[in-house]
């Protein structure tokens, strides 16, 4: 699973080690210290490709970056590490 061998990586550039839950299924449960991590498969050849979204402008404000930064590894990793 190549997004699987990525995700590690990239958890690996933050000093986080993401291993296998023991008692879960196979490539979907995984644990991050004590923290238990889904990962939910997507195939793309069977999700419908196209979404239709309606035309208009999109004002994003500081706030709202602010807000979607918490999501970002970076920040992530540091709560997953406690």
């Amino acid at each position: 699973m190549i997004a699987l061998e990525f995700l590690k990586s990239e958890l690996k550039s933050h000093s986080i080690e993401l291993t296998p839950k023991t008692d879960g299924r196979e490539e979907v449960d995984f644990l991050i210290g004590t923290h238990y991590i889904y990962l939910q498969p997507l195939d793309l050849d069977t999700t419908q490709r196209s979404i239709k979204i309606a035309k208009q402008d999109f004002k994003i404000s500081s706030k709202f970056i602010e807000e979607l930064e918490k999501y970002a590894l970076k920040n992530m990793a540091v709560k997953l590490k406690v």
